[in-house]
């Protein structure tokens, strides 16, 4: 996905969004897909620009400029509208952004449960992405009510986020989330930025069920998840940690909350041992209509675990819907599909 500067001009104070890095070359505000439907999930920074604007620049100049590239930003309130310039006369078709929040996780403990990182803003942008957003209204539709599971939530920013912003991804609020997680202090995090985030948006909420604490998908029976999120421990390590006990209402020690950190990170062989399980588990798992998203990184060998998706059966399919761009021409972080046809 394409990311942006937002600017703003000391000489002439107008605001304009330029493309800081196009998701493919060529790609910008008439090509790419993020901004087709006028979604976004939080504005960039403003910075401030001793110049004229684009729109500005070009009357004193009778020149023009790439509105692929750049758009001016004609007004700004709670929602954005991008207008493709360069006068008042000559507006064009805006494009209309509204701005999804994240869902506040300030109440974590970091010290023994997942922060959100690179890897859950991921998460977020795939999952309110137009192809994202399209293919689960497309699959569910409006009498169906799917079953969302998270898989070791950490801080509950992710499933927070999807059981918040239900009515925008799913197109409505009769949608049921869920979490699982190995780390009882995860679950209560979960549990309490979930039911914030509720709060915050009831007009476009979920109903939330509750985090449980289990080893991947163990407490559910056969079939009943239609939508798995899991953003897994995918870090290679020499040995996975041992699965934790019941979570006791005693004070941790230092120990204590670097083992319950290494829960969320270290992934064993090529780290995906953990995720090898869960994978496995799919067509035991997921309903007739279920689909699973499944973060890897470029050491999880990303190509090799699509075949073995692949190699299921015929009927199953798997893309790569996400990515957080490339580092030695490979993506750094990637987000998967998995369905069956």
């Amino acid at each position: 996905m394409c990311t942006t500067f937002h600017w703003r001009s000391r000489c002439c104070g107008h605001h304009w969004l330029q493309i800081r890095e196009p998701c493919w070359p060529g790609q910008g505000f008439d090509t790419c897909s993020i901004f087709g439907d006028g979604v976004a999930r939080e504005p960039p920074e403003v910075i401030t620009s001793r110049g004229l604007c684009p729109s500005c620049h070009s009357c004193h100049t009778s020149g023009c400029y790439d509105k692929n590239q750049i758009r001016m930003i004609v007004d700004i309130k709670n929602r954005w509208r991008w207008g493709l310039g360069p006068s008042k006369s000559d507006a064009g078709l805006e494009c209309l952004v509204q701005m999804l929040p994240t869902p506040d996780t300030s109440h974590v403990a970091y010290e023994r449960v997942y922060e959100p990182a690179e890897d859950s803003f991921l998460l977020l942008d795939t999952l309110s992405s137009a192809s994202e957003t399209t293919f689960l209204r497309t699959r569910f539709g409006n009498s169906y009510v799917p079953l969302v599971l998270e898989v070791g939530p950490g801080s509950g920013v992710v499933i927070a986020f999807v059981n918040a912003h239900a009515q925008f991804i799913f197109g409505s609020q009769n949608v049921l989330t869920a979490a699982v997680d190995v780390n009882g202090y995860a679950c209560e995090a979960t549990g309490e930025t979930t039911r914030k985030a509720a709060k915050e948006n009831a007009a476009t909420s979920a109903r939330f069920l509750g985090a449980f604490q289990g080893d991947l998908v163990a407490p559910l029976k056969r079939q009943v998840v239609d939508v798995l999120i899991f953003n897994p421990p995918y870090v290679p390590t020499p040995e996975l940690p041992k699965q934790p006990g019941p979570h006791l209402d005693t004070k941790p020690t230092f120990d204590d909350d670097s083992y319950m950190l290494s829960l969320s990170y270290a992934g064993g062989k090529d780290g995906m041992e953990t995720t090898d399980r869960l994978i496995n588990s799919l067509p035991q798992m997921l309903s007739s209509r279920g689909c699973a998203y499944i973060l890897l990184c470029a050491q999880n060998k990303p190509e090799e675990v699509k075949e073995r998706i692949r190699a299921l059966g015929d009927a199953w399919k798997v893309a790569t819907v996400g990515s957080s761009g490339k580092q030695a021409g490979w993506e750094r972080l990637q987000i998967i599909r998995i369905w069956v046809e």
